[in-house]
């Protein structure tokens, strides 16, 4: 009957093989999570350059001229909302 030492000599590559390959397995799936986070924060980024850019379409019909179609309040606090929401998403890493 063989001893636990000669079973780790006899399985020494099979168990380093293992070790590597969990290892792997670990920083690969923290790899996809971190480059996940990180493209949802880009996302979330540029659909935060969108929206201000058409907010400050809507706050120019509204002031400058004075179409409440196309500069109505509503819709411009719509915005406002969505971009705070946005910023919150952003900007609490």
């Amino acid at each position: 009957m063989a001893t636990v030492r000669q079973q780790l000599r006899a399985n020494l590559v099979a168990l380093v093989s293992l070790l590597v390959a969990l290892s792997t397995l670990g920083y690969s799936a923290w790899r996809h999570e971190v480059t996940e986070d990180n493209r949802t924060l880009r996302e979330a980024a540029f659909a935060m350059l969108r929206t201000t850019e058409e907010l400050q379409s809507v706050v120019d019909f509204a002031h400058y001229d004075g179409n409440p179609e196309a500069g109505n309040p509503i819709k411009g606090w719509g915005m406002v909302l969505y971009l705070r929401d946005l910023g919150a998403a952003t900007f609490a890493r």
